[in-house]
């Protein structure tokens, strides 16, 4: 009979699960005013707090990155004017004349690779990146613009890139009136394997604290998002990033703790997938939405996580309250006494025909949930043999996209019906 489930295996796509999903309860704490930004690791719950205003402007490291952040969720404010150019950095600037006329620039909400200094690059040409040119010649990104910086702490200062060359940055920064100049430099070198190396313009300090990038995998941080019917107002909020190396979904569903994993295909590497809207304030407390579920795929370990919110502290401690589980997504070789197996055939059907669930497990529940998340069918596997096999009417089922799961003991597997 064993030999039989192998013949019909090799010709059905199937999916294997070795280990039982399991939610576990955590929570990180910002503090008070979320003066902490916190690196979490959703493998193994470390997590690394840093002091959010112990910088003004990062720098990034990763490959050939280019980006240049500001502190914006914490006050740092960024301004340039598109008519004048790097060479003008000599010049004295007049604070009324930036408040009134300059433009202000914010980090993108969507990647890290779009920091406040990038966004003031000409779409039309594609050497401009922002603060600078990139050179075919030389290899290097040479300035072509300056700005000025409002820091944590209030003070006005104007600043200039001077040059991206060997993994080398180098900028200076001065007075509006050109006093207290000083020249700096920062060398990817110095900070392999992180995302950002970060500068204090107040303290002139740089700055170490974000873990390498593959020990986390989310950051609890302010950030400024872009709200209003037009999505162009600048606003402050609390909430969480992703990192690089993480593709992500948000799904509203019913059912978000069983809710299956969608397909990885249609994961995005937005920054802010999980954002902020998981929480509204009702004017006494934090409500967290009950209907949303995150799903969060590692692209160097291939890991999948659900990730769901249970409370938020809101200033006062900072706390954010959420419980996590691994998911299931990879195929393994069957060698696993904790694995099992499942596939559906045909997996794409005519309503009303039969669909075949096959498994080679003789106990466990098998259920079909809509793409919404809704449960619409439960039965029990019970069988004698190495090979179970449940056959299932879909004439109670409506056209659309649905997901078979088992579940026993071990864990559980999914695989897709669409029924036509």
């Amino acid at each position: 009979m064993k030999n039989l489930f192998y013949i019909l295996f090799a010709m059905l796509i199937f999916t294997e699960i070795n280990a039982a999903e399991v939610f576990v309860q955590d929570s990180v704490l910002t503090g008070p005013a979320y003066k902490q930004e916190v690196y979490y690791s959703l493998h193994n719950a470390q997590s690394k707090s840093s002091d959010a205003n112990l910088w003004d402007i990062a720098f990034e490291i990763i490959g050939a990155g280019y980006s240049i952040l500001s502190n914006d969720g914490y006050g740092v404010q960024v301004y340039y004017n598109p008519s004048l150019t790097y060479e003008d950095f000599e010049n004295n600037v007049d604070l009324d004349d930036v408040k009134k006329n300059w433009k202000q620039l914010y980090n993108s909400v969507f990647t890290w690779t779009e920091g406040a200094f990038v966004n003031s690059k000409d779409p039309e040409n594609d050497f401009d990146l922002g603060w600078g040119e990139y050179s075919l010649a030389t290899h290097s990104v040479i300035a072509s613009r300056f700005y000025v910086v409002k820091t944590i702490t209030g003070k006005w200062k104007k600043i200039v890139i001077d040059d991206l060359t060997a993994r080398i940055y180098n900028f200076r920064i001065a007075n509006l009136d050109g006093t207290e100049l000083i020249e700096k430099s920062l060398n990817k070198s110095n900070y392999e394997d992180r995302n950002f190396a970060y500068y204090s313009i107040d303290n002139d300090t740089f700055n170490n604290f974000e873990p390498s990038i593959n020990e986390w995998d989310i950051v609890f941080t302010k950030y400024i998002s872009m709200e209003g019917e037009n999505k162009d107002t600048p606003y402050p909020v609390t909430g969480v990033k992703t990192n690089p190396k993480i593709k992500s979904i948000r799904v509203g569903t019913n059912s978000p703790e069983t809710h299956p994993i969608p397909d990885v295909a249609d994961f995005t590497t937005n920054i802010t997938t999980i954002g902020s809207d998981w929480k509204r304030f009702d004017g006494t407390k934090f409500v967290i939405s009950d209907t949303l579920a995150f799903f969060l795929y590692r692209t160097d370990t291939q890991k999948s996580f659900r990730l769901l919110f249970t409370g938020f502290g809101g200033s006062s401690t900072g706390k954010y309250v959420f419980k996590r589980e691994e998911v299931a997504t990879s195929v393994s070789d069957n060698n696993d006494a904790n694995s099992f197996s499942l596939s559906v055939y045909p997996n794409v059907i005519n309503r009303g025909e039969t669909v075949s669930v096959f498994s080679d497990i003789n106990d466990g529940n098998i259920e079909i949930f809509s793409n919404d998340g809704k449960l619409i069918y439960t039965s029990s596997l019970s069988s004698n043999n190495e090979l179970s096999i449940e056959t299932i009417s879909t004439a109670n089922l409506s056209t659309g996209m649905y997901y078979i799961t088992l579940t026993n003991k071990f864990g559980k597997a999914i695989q897709k019906l669409i029924v036509q």
